[in-house]
């Protein structure tokens, strides 16, 4: 059911809760068991209306879902989640896809969430409000010619299940930076008339992964602008943007993980505030 609204302001956020199964084997990143208060506490950090709220990578583990467990915590009930990046269909030696990862959606205007299959084992959340389309993607990762062209696939499937709407936001964990030419899935929304939010308002990107806690774990030194929020259409108008303070809520780490990191994620969490067109 589509809701209908005359005109106002909303606030889109978007934040990857990071999921990493092979590190937190290691003991190098606690389990997201660990880290679901903390990603809460920053959501909730955020003083104005959370009118849409999109989590990437969150992890449904053997003892609670954590997805159910960020929405309650934010005050939503149990929100919507979409699986995603399974395996099921990743043929024999393809080493694609993670069991029990989803994509979250809630929010103050969130009633409803569409699943978006992306191809390459991917999907995308899908709400409706006012007519105008958040849909929260999160491609595959990776700097390969296979990645790369599995990101701008992924992209074109998502712009074809938009193509009903004018007006439309795209965002999440984008997997790749603004880098013209290269970043192929960045590239195709851009032809398709999706702006960043941070690039309309003629702002720096915000380097937002890996954040300094995670630097020397992934290996990479200088942050990346990965996590974006774009919008097409003359109905969706952007007022600002910007980048979510991290809380992290100090808890008794166990022996295996006490020398990992307490920050929630390695990625910095990104909103932008904006002006739904009269409907």
């Amino acid at each position: 059911m589509t809701n209908h609204y005359e005109s106002r302001t909303i606030n889109v956020i978007s934040l990857n809760a990071m999921l990493d199964k092979k590190r937190t084997d290691q003991g190098l990143i606690l389990p997201q068991d660990e880290r679901v208060q903390s990603l809460a506490a920053t959501i909730n950090n955020f003083s104005a209306e959370k009118s849409v709220v999109g989590v990437q990578e969150v992890f449904k583990s053997a003892a609670q879902h954590n997805g159910e467990v960020l929405a309650e915590l934010c005050g939503y009930g149990p929100g919507f989640c979409v699986e995603h990046n399974q395996r099921q269909n990743a043929y024999p030696g393809d080493n694609r896809g993670r069991a029990d990862e989803y994509l979250l959606m809630f929010g103050e205007l969130v009633d409803r969430v569409d699943d978006i299959d992306l191809g390459d084992c991917r999907h995308a959340a899908l709400a409706d409000i006012g007519g105008i389309a958040i849909a929260m993607v999160h491609p595959r990762a990776g700097r390969s010619l296979k990645a790369r062209s599995a990101r701008k696939d992924q992209m074109i499937t998502l712009v074809d299940a938009l193509s009903g709407y004018e007006s439309a936001v795209v965002f999440g964990d984008l997997n790749e930076p603004p880098v013209r030419y290269v970043s192929a899935g960045r590239d195709y929304l851009g032809r398709h008339g999706f702006r960043s939010a941070n690039a309309l308002l003629r702002q720096p990107y915000p380097r937002t992964y890996p954040t300094d806690a995670y630097k020397e774990i992934r290996g990479i030194t200088r942050p990346l602008p990965l996590d974006d929020i774009l919008v097409r259409g003359e109905r969706v108008r952007v007022l600002a943007a910007g980048v979510l303070e991290a809380v992290t809520e100090q808890r008794a780490q166990t022996e295996k993980y006490s020398a990992a990191p307490m920050e929630a994620s390695d990625h910095v969490g990104v909103f932008a505030t904006l002006d739904l067109g009269q409907i």
